[in-house]
């Protein structure tokens, strides 16, 4: 078994209030992925400490249309058959001027049919973002 780390995407999110179940930020992806293996573990980068619960809905397919950030996510049923799972974020560790996410205790398989494993973020409370936000996350996968 081997982990292998993708590098950090941004999410997108811009100020101003989000309802919960908005999409927080738009439809991305992580590239260069392995074919399938488990999603292991998430990191978030808050570089605001905005701390936002939200979560990470991955997808093995990039015919999803995806949600424009702060728009009411609403991927089809169509859509959500290509969902591979979701992993929430909700704990923070709080530096000075930052913070990071993590949730390790995860085993999501995927399979990437094409090198990428794409995502829609949903927030999961209401929450106002007083800055232009600099949310990244990061994904570990064990590959078989």
């Amino acid at each position: 078994m081997r982990i292998w780390k993708s590098p950090f995407v941004d999410l997108g999110v811009e100020t101003g209030a989000y309802a919960a179940g908005d999409a927080l930020g738009s439809k991305g992806s992580f590239s260069g992925v392995p074919e399938h293996g488990y999603i292991v573990g998430v990191v978030v980068q808050d570089r605001d400490k905005e701390h936002p619960v939200f979560d990470i809905v991955f997808f093995d397919n990039d015919d999803i249309g995806g949600t424009t950030d702060n728009a009411a996510f609403a991927p089809t049923d169509a859509e959500l058959a290509f969902s591979a799972g979701s992993i929430r974020v909700s704990d923070y560790i709080d530096f000075n001027t930052n913070a990071l996410g993590m949730v390790s205790d995860v085993r999501v398989p995927f399979w990437a049919r094409e090198g990428s494993l794409y995502f829609q973020c949903a927030i999961r409370a209401a929450h106002t973002f007083t800055a232009v936000t600099d949310l990244q996350i990061t994904v570990y996968i064990e590959v078989p």
